[in-house]
């Protein structure tokens, strides 16, 4: 009521109020973000290192009355947690092929950084004996990892010998396709 006219015994009057609110303006309470970073290392190449977020945002009062802070939940603003695929390099095998996006994150989720490695694969280079016919009589094969330099040393089949000046390599490289080497015997 606006007015109130005095008697011998007034009641009680109760007026409402509730504290008085201010929003809370403080970037550092209203954003967050959550990273990893996916360092790939291909062989002979210099390191590819990827950077992924996703950020969140809320809003809040502060009560003049109690001191306290209240916020919203976090909500999801920005996701670029995509999922990386290790790229395809020819002799040799990534420690981690796939690292999964992630959908749904939350303020909370916990992520690992990843760093995918490359390890040398098995490799062989077949050498071929070849008769004037064209007839393979023997054949050996050398082995070694992708990019390991092998010898390579004529073990020429029994009753044969070699046919002279033939361009025999020394040694060679292997990689993930090695052409097999023929020498005429």
């Amino acid at each position: 009521p606006e007015n109130v006219t005095l008697k011998a015994n007034n009641p009680v009057i109760n007026i409402q109020v509730t504290p008085k609110m201010d929003p809370v303006t403080d970037p550092a309470k209203l954003n967050k973000s959550i990273s990893r970073t996916i360092t790939i290392n291909k062989p002979g190449e210099k390191q590819q290192v990827i950077n992924q977020t996703a950020t969140f945002e809320r809003t809040g009062q502060h009560n003049e009355v109690t001191g306290e802070d209240v916020y919203t939940g976090w909500t999801l603003k920005d996701n670029t947690l995509e999922a990386v695929d290790a790229p395809a390099v020819p002799g040799y095998t990534p420690n981690v092929a796939h690292v999964d996006r992630v959908e749904n994150p939350t303020a909370d989720t916990k992520l690992a950084n990843v760093v995918i490695n490359y390890t040398a694969d098995d490799q062989s280079q077949v050498v071929n004996y070849v008769d004037p016919n064209g007839k393979v009589i023997k054949s050996d094969t050398i082995t070694g990892k992708t990019t390991q330099t092998v010898n390579v040393t004529p073990s020429v089949p029994d009753h044969y010998e070699l046919v002279p000046d033939q361009d025999i390599p020394e040694n060679v490289t292997l990689k993930a396709n090695n052409p097999v080497i023929n020498i005429q015997v």
